[in-house]
């Protein structure tokens, strides 16, 4: 593992960090990280023991279900879902080392003897994974997560091993499992030890006692206060380690620094994995083998999430779309790759109703979702599309790509900043497909005018006072013969009635006599009520003022001049949201919507990757990498091209909207270009040259299971060392690090990644990142760089490498990343339990200049009841920080 980029001020800041002994590292380590950290190279850690339980797993499950054909799939063929669900599970557990309101709480942790307090802690997590494994697919991910980290840190923890058990301790999952009795209070634990390395520091009953030895767990810094006799968890982060009994008993990793019994860390982490194992076949018992796949969207094909106008002028959208899903169902039906159908989901909206939410993982359902949407009603600008958004952001899963259909501008424009973060926070990718007549031309590029309300000429009755007193005239000369053809009629016409039978009415002379005898029992006076009516009750007409309808004729005959000049500029909304995820905003037509629907197509196939993304307004040329392992490759170009020229790496041309060549097949509708590369598929740089109109959107997709993840941290040296994944968006012009996982990679793939580039929105390269790898496996390996400074500006982030020949390797994620100079961290994000009251802090940072702010929240359960905050008076500056707090 290569670690150059550490540096003598991180060796220095861990000398202090051990000098200082200001907290403690009171669990197994918490990622690849830790181990640069502690000096302990060969430590298991939390992420290493998760992500190899969930892979083992996941691959066991997959051989036992023959009729899915998921059998012959290897490690590199799970699919990107697969990864992120697995980034969810250990980040969760890595939280508990991280977040304020875990770190220090032992019950999280099985240490200062809250042995029960924790095995309850368990189970609770226990039950919320199961309850939510269903539906809330993230939050069970998570939920496990907290749960395999207090479970594994029992094992280190504890004094189990050290009573020679090779085996699981079942009780902390499974109540009816028998329980080992625990030390008392009062029953002293250990005796004193003045070594890094503490052997035979625990007292004979702790260890071989009659009839069974007790159980204990250390205790850690000052709360609980430890009492005299005690085992502390020890090392040299934990000050409880100087009073009696001294030393400690933590196996948390191979260093004697940090882990006093760090001779047993092997045993301790074989148990904990073992225990990691039987959760996760728990689970997959539990909820079925199915659902437990889905739930780690193993080889699930990628989302489909449709937000869609249902306004009357909406029907060709709404037909494209339905056209679309019936095209990308019958393919994936059709793909001989073995997958899960994943998951569908269709907002509609108009103005003023948003809603609901319909989402299924049946493609039928989904398709009868869209069959049943009508357009109607509307007529008018704007619509409420961003509330609709919105919601789709909250209930899809992150990394989804989302197709906005509709012709109008926003009405909830307030809503911008939200969607914005939710776009952000999910990384998820949206694009709009906006549909009008193309009537006028501004800054070079057509824009759409709606014509749904027009001026209305007060002149417009003036035909009706000009009509001819002659235009029935007509009438009087029509012929007196007309009607002839009347007395050609044949007189036997209605012989067929003499043939019906005489008895055919019959059947009413059965009817009763009486059968009217009720209405003779009606009451004569039933109708005495109007009698009583007052003579004088239409009195109030005749005292309408006859100029009641005067103000009709003031009203200025411009008054709906409005919507004839809706302004060209109200889809910039749509077309930042679009810029800041790494979609595209299509202006097309309802002639072309079904050609332009394509972009949802090319956009939600499996092993789909970017290798290019940019966007211009002036006339550029391109470069752009195609590897080895990429399959086929196409260009999508969105907006107004009148030049496009392609160039093969070999430096054969191709002019591709005049011409048809053997380089690329063209596919033009309004709004939208796409452009195929031709087999065989040529390896190696290619360039684009091109003349635009306006502003134009260039991604470049390959189909290849080779691609990366990535995310952005922080190093952490006080309670628990290692690199915590930042929340948010990274502060600018400060350091950070930079995790990048590569995924579809095989062991065998001689592959290489060096570096990575932070990219500015037109393409042009802001910093190199160079990276090391780590130890995580990740279908191949992780790889961490320093930012040495984010940019102050939107970026985005490309990965570099080379094959086992020496080619260039490229991948690209589109998404924006947007530097901050604000942070909202969570202090703590305790259980939410039903019936019970709890509270949620958190801490605004300011790293920019002095400002005024106003601190909100809302959630999307409506579980929120009460929020303290700041005012908007309120001035912060760094290093101040505002605290705040919502109640649940």
């Amino acid at each position: 593992m290569g670690c150059g980029f550490v540096g003598w001020g991180t060796w220095l800041r861990l000398c202090m960090l051990m000098a200082h002994c200001m907290s403690v590292c009171h669990a197994f380590l918490p990622n690849f990280w830790s181990q640069v950290l502690t000096l302990s190279w060969n430590s298991y850690t939390h992420q290493y023991m998760t992500e190899q339980a969930l892979l083992n797993v996941t691959m066991e499950t997959l051989r036992m279900m023959p009729e899915q054909d998921f059998g012959s799939l290897q490690q590199a063929d799970l699919g990107r879902g697969f990864w992120l669900a697995v980034s969810d599970v250990v980040r969760a557990n890595a939280d508990m080392d991280f977040g304020s309101s875990t770190r220090e709480d032992p019950a999280y942790h099985f240490d200062s003897e809250l042995v029960e307090e924790a095995t309850q802690v368990v189970r609770g997590f226990w039950k919320q994974t199961i309850l939510m494994a269903q539906e809330e697919h993230q939050e069970a991910r998570r939920s496990l997560g907290r749960l395999l980290h207090t479970l594994q840190d029992f094992y280190s923890h504890s004094n189990w091993v050290e009573m020679g058990h090779r085996f699981e301790y079942l009780h902390v999952l499974h109540p009816r499992e028998p329980a080992v009795p625990l030390a008392s209070e009062d029953t002293p634990t250990c005796i004193s030890c003045h070594r890094f390395s503490c052997y035979n520091n625990l007292l004979d009953k702790l260890v071989e006692g009659s009839p069974e030895p007790l159980l204990t767990t250390g205790y850690v810094n000052k709360y609980p206060a430890k009492p005299t006799g005690k085992c502390s968890h020890g090392g040299v982060l934990d000050s409880s380690r100087h009073q009696g009994a001294e030393g400690g008993i933590n196996k948390d990793s191979t260093s004697p620094l940090f882990s006093p019994h760090h001779y047993l860390h092997k045993e301790a982490a074989e148990l904990a994995a073992t225990a990691t194992l039987s959760v996760l076949r728990d689970l997959r018992d539990e909820v079925g083998h199915k659902s437990f796949l889905r739930l780690f969207s193993v080889q699930e094909a990628p989302p489909l999430v449709i937000v869609m106008d249902t306004t009357g002028s909406m029907f060709e959208e709404i037909t494209a779309a339905r056209l679309r899903v019936l095209s990308i169902i019958q393919a994936r039906a059709k793909s001989h790759t073995p997958s899960l159908s994943g998951s569908f989901l269709l907002v509609p909206f108009h103005d003023p109703g948003v809603g609901p939410v319909q989402k299924t993982d049946d493609p039928e359902e989904f398709q009868q979702f869209l069959e049943d949407l009508i357009a109607l009603g509307g007529g008018d600008e704007p619509e409420m599309c961003l509330s609709a958004i919105q919601l789709a952001l909250i209930h899809s899963p992150p990394q989804s790509e989302i197709f906005v259909f509709t012709d109008a501008s926003p009405k909830d424009i307030h809503l911008y900043d939200t969607v914005k973060a939710l776009i952000l926070e999910k990384q998820s990718k949206v694009t709009f497909l906006l549909t009008e007549d193309l009537d006028n031309e501004v800054r070079g590029r057509k824009i759409l005018k709606r014509k749904r309300r027009q001026t209305l000429s007060p002149d417009r009755f003036t035909v009706y006072s000009t009509l001819s007193p002659d235009r029935f005239t007509l009438y009087s000369t029509l012929s007196a013969d007309r009607f002839a053809v009347y007395s050609t009629l044949s007189p036997d016409r209605f012989t067929v009635y003499s043939t019906l039978s005489p008895d055919r009415f019959a059947v009413y002379s059965t009817l009763s006599p009486n059968r009217f005898t009720l209405y003779s029992t009606l009451s004569p006076d039933r109708f005495a009520v109007y009698s009583t009516l007052s003579p004088d009750r239409f009195a109030v007409y005749s005292t309408l003022s006859p100029d009641r309808f005067a103000v009709y004729s003031t009203l200025s005959p411009d008054r709906f001049a409005l919507y004839s000049t809706l302004s060209p500029d109200r889809f910039t909304p749509y077309s930042s949201l679009a810029s800041v995820s790494g979609g595209m905003t299509i202006f097309t037509t309802n002639k072309d919507i079904h050609k332009a629907s394509a972009v949802v197509e090319d956009s939600t196939t499996s092993r789909k990757v970017t290798l290019f993304h940019v966007e211009s307004e002036a006339d550029s040329a391109f470069t752009f990498t195609v590897d080895r392992a990429v399959r086929t490759a196409m260009l999508q170009v969105s907006g107004n091209i009148t030049q496009c020229v392609i160039i093969s790496p070999t430096g054969a041309h191709q002019a591709l909207l005049s011409t048809a060549g053997p380089l690329a097949e063209l596919e033009q509708s309004e709004g939208l270009y796409r452009i195929f590369l031709l087999p065989p598929l040529q390896p190696g740089q290619w360039r684009l040259t091109v003349a635009t109109q306006g502003p134009v959107t260039f991604s470049v997709l390959g189909e290849s299971m080779l691609e990366f993840l990535y995310h952005f941290a922080l190093e952490v040296n006080d309670t628990h060392p290692g690199l915590r994944r930042m929340q948010g968006s990274p502060v600018a012009g400060v350091p950070a690090f930079l995790v990048v996982a590569v995924i579809g990679m095989s062991r065998s793939d001689d592959v290489t990644f060096s570096h990575v580039t932070l990219l500015g929105t037109n393409g042009q390269s802001l910093q190199q990142v160079l990276l090391n790898s780590s130890s995580s496996i990740w279908s191949g390996e992780e790889l961490v760089g320093r930012v040495d400074s984010v940019p102050r500006i939107p970026f985005s982030v490309r990965l570099s490498g080379k094959d086992g020949k020496g080619n260039d390797l490229e991948r690209v994620s589109t998404e924006t990343v947007q530097p901050t100079h604000v942070q909202i961290l969570v202090r703590s994000a305790p259980p939410l339990w039903a019936g019970h009251r709890t509270a949620v802090f958190f801490e605004v940072f300011n790293h920019g200049p002095a400002r005024h702010f106003t601190v909100t929240a809302e959630d999307d359960r409506h579980y929120l009841s009460e929020t303290k905050s700041y005012r908007h008076d309120k001035q912060i500056s760094d290093p101040a920080v505002v605290f705040a707090a919502g109640y649940l």
